[in-house]
């Protein structure tokens, strides 16, 4: 009886896994909700945002320099370029250190949320219990 118990427990969580581990989570910035083709996302402990969703949503403009794989973001008085695969960026013209180098994911730039805050000046939050991300 108690291996029927484990046998059915072990199948449920196999064929369960999946599922949880495929969570979408909900992108918030300013109280609004940000609409984008891809989520953010949660890769060990770390949250990674979709760089020009966000930007754009707190009314930046960005470009993206393929050739030489930055990312340029003008917003208000805040100019900002941050290289791929690096953990150093310009903000203003003084260089910034990023928590995790922003990566490409599906043909988009990610960025981590503590890379965010520093670039552009916001607070991010993560609540892991309603899977939402908030941008303020």
């Amino acid at each position: 009886m108690k291996l029927k118990f484990i046998v059915a427990l072990t199948v449920y969580l196999l064929l369960a896994a999946p599922a949880l581990a495929a969570a979408e989570y909900s992108l918030f910035v300013n109280g609004s909700p940000v609409y984008t083709d891809v989520a953010p996302e949660i890769q060990g402990r770390d949250v990674l945002l979709p760089l020009r969703a966000v930007a754009e949503a707190l009314g930046a403009e960005v470009f993206y320099d393929e050739i030489n794989q930055k990312v340029y973001i003008n917003r208000y008085d805040l100019v900002v370029e941050i290289p791929i695969g690096k953990h150093t960026g310009l903000k203003n013209g003084h260089t910034i250190l990023l928590a995790a180098p922003p990566k490409i994911i599906n043909d988009r730039t990610f960025i981590t949320r503590e890379a965010l805050n520093n670039a552009l000046d916001v607070k991010t939050i993560f609540n892991s219990y309603s899977d939402c991300v908030y941008v303020e």
